[in-house]
């Protein structure tokens, strides 16, 4: 889930991925050049590629999904974050995201 745009990815190698939700504008660099992904289709990146989303034209929310899902570890059976109640509180993680999965 990413909130209002602004995501930066770096690939570490060969990756499928497609963005839904709350249509941000995509951009993909790379030492092959710059790429425009459409919202809502899926797309590749090749490692060392880059990809940025913009803020969102509508909406609030959009979801990024990668081929091969992620690998996260669960605390209390969980593998979300809440980001909002550990900024308030200035509290760290509960775990780590490793992305892409090994």
């Amino acid at each position: 889930e990413i909130a209002f745009g602004g995501l930066t990815l770096r690939a570490a190698r060969l990756l499928t991925l497609a963005l839904t939700g709350a249509d941000c504008p995509l951009r993909i660099t790379g030492p092959r050049g710059d790429v425009t992904p459409k919202h809502g289709r899926a797309f590749a990146m090749d490692a060392r590629d880059e990809l940025q989303s913009g803020p969102p034209r509508h909406g609030s929310y959009s979801y990024l999904g990668l081929r091969g899902g992620y690998l996260a570890a669960l605390v209390l059976g969980s593998a979300a974050r809440d980001t909002l109640r550990a900024s308030a509180r200035g509290s760290r993680p509960l775990c780590t995201v490793t992305w892409p999965s090994p």
